[in-house]
């Protein structure tokens, strides 16, 4: 019962609000920077940096918040990027 509970309460504390103009998005480790990249180069999103490894981006769309739906089918896992950010901490 208590995994269930720590499954529940990881994916509540990493669902990105809907309204979310800032994504954590998480490719397969396996995939290079450049696969990555290419993954997103169609769409108008600002690269903000990289996350903890090369298959995991921050990207911001708040220019064109109607990028939200097609951002999030790019990537196998999309996480909320404040969250991302504030395990990574200040100094990366």
């Amino acid at each position: 019962m208590a995994g269930i509970g720590l499954v529940v309460l990881t994916v509540l504390t990493f669902t990105p609000p809907r309204d979310a103009t800032q994504l954590a998005l998480v490719f397969p480790p396996w995939l290079s920077q450049e696969e990555v990249f290419a993954r997103i180069a169609d769409l108008d999103v600002r690269l903000v940096r990289n996350g903890y490894s090369a298959s995991v981006l921050i990207v911001d769309f708040s220019h064109d918040p109607g990028l939200g739906q097609a951002v999030r089918k790019r990537a196998p896992v999309v996480a909320d990027a404040r969250v991302v950010g504030a395990c990574l901490g200040a100094n990366s």
